[in-house]
């Protein structure tokens, strides 16, 4: 570019995004719980306070830790090891919320059930990228027509790695994305796809 050679990096940010080679989104996830983690330690002594209600304390976490997690999570690919890390940093914020130190040995489902929670935030992050993705097909073609745009390019070695709108109609049980697309531009029938998987 204007007689200079760019060099090839693994990768970079970008808008608060981590570019990688592989187009996968791991380091993107890794990053916002660390950031989320910061948050909750930095507000420690109000969300483990004994001045709080414990419900008045999840909502705290949910609302301003958990939005920290999965900010701009509308987009993300997530696989089977990026929803591993975030049922982890779910159980992480119930154990820390609860005073529950790593040598008690408790397990995840007896602190869930101290928490008196069920696993939401997957799915919270889930119903994003469904909002998402539903409101872009119907309202925008220009996004549209980028997402759906083709690269050519070898094929890479190996697995195949999951594919974004795969994801979506995998999550919605749509089977195929000619079937997503079809269901996305009805706004009911798309709303009732995301509430069948509640």
């Amino acid at each position: 570019m204007d007689d200079n050679n760019l060099k090839q990096v693994p990768k970079f940010k970008y808008l608060g995004s981590t570019i990688t080679e592989d187009g996968k989104n791991k380091l993107d996830i890794i990053q916002q719980i660390k950031e989320a983690k910061v948050m909750f330690n930095n507000k420690k002594q109000l969300l483990c306070s004994n001045n709080l209600s414990l419900e008045m304390e999840k909502k705290l976490i949910k609302s301003c830790i958990w939005s920290v997690a999965v900010c701009g999570s509308e987009t993300a690919t997530v696989g089977k090891n990026g929803e591993r890390i975030i049922n982890a940093f779910e159980t992480w914020s119930w154990r820390k919320m609860l005073k529950i130190k790593w040598t008690d040995r408790i397990t995840k489902d007896e602190i869930l059930q101290r928490a008196k929670e069920e696993r939401l935030l997957l799915k919270i992050l889930k119903n994003s990228c469904h909002s998402w993705i539903g409101h872009t097909i119907r309202h925008n073609e220009f996004a549209l027509n980028i997402l759906e745009g083709a690269i050519s390019r070898k094929k890479a070695v190996g697995r195949p790695q999951l594919q974004y709108f795969k994801q979506v109609a995998r999550n919605t049980g749509a089977g195929s994305y000619t079937a997503m697309k079809r269901m996305a531009c009805n706004n009911s029938r798309w709303k009732a796809a995301n509430q069948s998987k509640d």
